[in-house]
């Protein structure tokens, strides 16, 4: 498990894009593209993730990521972040501040920091705020 942390995480410093920011984007992206959904599975944020393709292919991690690191409704393990709400198995949607989360996931990251993800989303940053967590 150590080294595939390890290898994540030198990958992560030639991008500068981590796995749990790329998840987040994707959800926005489809948020913003499909207003009258509420969620949307994991396959279409996959998906979404693909034609992105912001790191440069699907890492092994990123299924992980959309099933269990950014679940705010579900235990850490180890990975506290509060980016995504499962509505149902195999659904998902952007993490609001008055959802309910895992007690442990306390403090846990809710959105990219802006400067740690490409300049072309950022936008997605001032509409989360502004529109999808008023």
């Amino acid at each position: 498990m150590k080294r595939e942390i390890s290898r994540i995480s030198k990958e992560e410093k030639v991008t500068g894009v981590k796995a749990a920011d790329e998840v987040w984007i994707a959800c926005a992206l489809l948020h913003k593209e499909n207003p009258d959904k509420e969620d949307f599975s994991v396959g279409e944020i996959l998906e979404k993730i693909r034609q992105e393709n912001i790191f440069g292919k699907v890492r092994p991690g990123i299924y992980v990521h959309l099933n269990l690191h950014c679940v705010a409704n579900k235990a850490p393990n180890p990975a506290k972040y509060r980016m995504l709400y499962e509505t149902k198995p195999g659904r998902r949607r952007l993490f609001r501040s008055k959802d309910y989360y895992h007690s442990e996931r306390n403090g846990g990251k809710v959105k990219p920091n802006k400067h740690e993800i490409p300049e072309k989303y950022w936008y997605l940053l001032d509409w989360y705020e502004t529109e999808y967590d008023k």
